[in-house]
């Protein structure tokens, strides 16, 4: 979690990063049990980045 923190969390929105806390939350409540889930959340987290940055792009032509 410590490599996220550091490595994904400062490429993501202000909104963006709200969610990140929210599932690092979730994980640190249900303990390392859950990093499966944590994972797979976190990759959907980053599609949705990805895929906002290509439609922003796509709108403006870029």
């Amino acid at each position: 979690m410590i490599w996220a923190g550091n490595v994904i969390k400062p490429r993501l929105t202000k909104e963006d990063k709200e969610e990140f806390d929210r599932l690092i939350e979730k994980v640190k409540q249900a303990g390392t049990g859950k990093m499966g889930k944590y994972m797979s959340n976190i990759s959907r987290l980053l599609d949705e980045v990805q895929m906002k940055k290509f439609n922003e792009g796509k709108l403006e032509g870029k």
